[in-house]
């Protein structure tokens, strides 16, 4: 087995290190969209964590938002410029 399970934050975890993660890449991205998580170590220090993507987090909720605003924000200035032009 070229990666171990650990006990992270309460639940299980693949550890995996960058050179392992660089040969199965493709892998581990389809055991990710599966729903696994890892751990990737270097030189023994963790230095990230590989998890699906959840819909509907907060970064895509603020994302979101912020589009909403920039066009109320360009519909206000657009209203501002035809005011002034007028």
């Amino acid at each position: 087995m070229l990666y171990s399970k650990k006990i992270v934050s309460n639940f299980f975890m693949k550890t995996i290190n960058i050179n392992q993660l660089q040969a199965q890449i493709s892998r581990v991205m389809k055991d990710v969209e599966k729903g696994e998580e890892y751990q990737v170590m270097r030189y023994s220090r963790p230095v990230a964590i590989i998890r699906p993507k959840e819909k509907g987090t907060k970064v895509d909720r603020c994302l979101e938002c912020q589009g909403k605003l920039d066009q109320l924000l360009g519909l206000a200035t657009n209203n501002l410029k035809l005011k002034d032009k007028s």
